[in-house]
């Protein structure tokens, strides 16, 4: 599991910067990763609990900290906010434009 979700600390620092909440970035990680992985984004609810576990000890975020599933515009915002604009390696490539 460490191989293939373990957030580098660059992509930690990232979602920390874009997200308000903890939860909202229990939700970003998972979906970075996954994208990274598969080249696609899973709903928020078809993380496996152990991944969350995962990412949420990596993180050191609380353990109380819920994935937030949110409806279609809060997905659209975070998959906007992975890909527009932003400095970070996907598939090993940087993708998007520094601000």
């Amino acid at each position: 599991m460490h191989l293939f979700f373990a957030p580098t600390p660059e992509e930690a620092a990232w979602a920390a910067e874009r997200m308000d909440a903890d939860g909202d970035q229990l939700a970003l990680l998972p979906a970075l990763k996954s994208y990274q992985r598969m080249g696609r984004f899973p709903r928020p609810e078809e993380y496996p609990e152990a991944v969350v576990d995962f990412v949420r000890g990596a993180e050191e975020l609380p353990e109380a900290t819920q994935v937030l599933v949110g409806g279609r515009t809060a997905v659209r915002k975070r998959r906007a906010g992975l890909l527009a604009g932003n400095r970070i390696a996907i598939n090993g490539v940087r993708r998007g434009t520094s601000r």
